[in-house]
C-alpha cells in the first residue's frame, strides 16, 4: 500500500478546499482518503467521461507531468484556462524511479477565465 510522502501538501489542500484535478486522480483518491478533499477527476482517457465533478469549482488542484513528458509547459497550459497557476509540490518518489511524473508539479489554479464546467470540455486528453 502506497503512503503519502508529503501529508502536508494533502492538509494544505483541503485547508483551502481546492478541488483536486490531475493525471492521476486514483492516487489522490486513495492517498487523500479521510483528508476532506473532493473525488478527484481526470482529464485522461475514458477517465475524462466521468465529468468535471463539481462544475462550478473555482480552484482546481492539477498534478502537471514531469520533464520526461514535457512537462516544463504545463503551467503554461494551465494559465490559459486560470488566471494564476502556482506550484504547489514537486513530485518525486522515495525510490528514485523517475518516471513520467518525476519532477512535475501539483499546481494551484484559481480564477477560471470560463466556469469550470465550460472548461471541462477543452481539457479532453487521450495518450
Amino acid at each position: 500500500m502506497l503512503r503519502p510522502r508529503r501529508p502536508g501538501v494533502a492538509s494544505a489542500v483541503r485547508d483551502r478546499r481546492c478541488h483536486p484535478r490531475g493525471r492521476v486522480p486514483w492516487a489522490i483518491n486513495e492517498l487523500g482518503r479521510g483528508t476532506g478533499l473532493p473525488t478527484a477527476v481526470s482529464r485522461q482517457n475514458s477517465e475524462w467521461w466521468w465529468g468535471p465533478g463539481n462544475p462550478h469549482a473555482t480552484t482546481i488542484v492539477a498534478v502537471g507531468p514531469g520533464p520526461a513528458d514535457g512537462g516544463t509547459g504545463y503551467g503554461a497550459y494551465l494559465g490559459q484556462f486560470f488566471t494564476h497557476v502556482r506550484v504547489a509540490a514537486t513530485l518525486s518518489n522515495p525510490y528514485g524511479i523517475h518516471n513520467q511524473l518525476w519532477g512535475g508539479h501539483v499546481y494551484i489554479c484559481t480564477g477560471p477565465r470560463e466556469p469550470w464546467g465550460q472548461i471541462w470540455p477543452q481539457l479532453r486528453e487521450y495518450t
